[in-house]
C-alpha cells in the first residue's frame, strides 16, 4: 500500500516537479548568498582581529621596554642616593671639622692680640733703653 501511495503522490507532484525544482533552486541561491555575505563578515571580523592582536602585540612589546627602561632608572637612581648618602656623610664630617677650625681660628686670634707685633717690641725696647739712661744717670 506504501508503493501505491507514493506514485500517486509521484503522479499528483509530476506537473510542479519543474517549479519544485525552481523554488528548491531560488532557495539554494538564496541561502547561498546569505553564507557567502557571513562568510565575508566573519573573514573582516578576522582581520580586524588579527590587526587588533598585532596591535597588542606591539604594545606589549611597547610596555616591556619601558618596564626595562625604568627598572634601569629605578637602579640608577638606588646608585644615585647612595651618592647623595655618602656625601651628606661627607659634609657632616666637614661640618664638624670646620667647626673645629673656627673654634681654632678664634683661639688664635684671641691670643694673638695679647702679644705685641715686632716694631710695637722695638719701639718698647727703646723707651725701656731711655729709661734705663735716666735712672743711672
Amino acid at each position: 500500500m506504501a508503493k501505491k501511495a507514493s506514485k500517486e503522490i509521484a503522479a499528483v507532484l509530476k506537473p510542479y516537479n519543474a517549479e519544485i525544482k525552481r523554488h528548491m533552486s531560488a532557495l539554494s541561491e538564496d541561502f547561498q548568498g546569505r553564507v557567502k555575505v557571513v562568510a565575508e563578515q566573519f573573514g573582516g571580523l578576522n582581520g580586524k582581529i588579527d590587526r587588533l592582536q598585532d596591535t597588542v602585540d606591539s604594545h606589549a612589546e611597547m610596555f616591556g621596554k619601558i618596564q626595562h627602561t625604568i627598572d634601569a632608572h629605578t637602579e640608577m637612581f638606588g646608585k644615585i642616593q647612595h651618592t647623595i648618602d655618602a656625601h651628606t656623610e661627607m659634609i657632616g664630617i666637614l661640618m664638624v671639622d670646620v667647626s673645629t677650625i673656627k673654634a681654632n681660628v678664634e683661639f688664635l686670634k684671641g691670643g694673638l692680640k695679647k702679644k705685641v707685633d715686632y716694631d710695637e717690641f722695638l719701639a718698647l725696647e727703646r723707651r725701656l733703653s731711655l729709661v734705663e739712661a735716666r735712672m743711672h744717670k
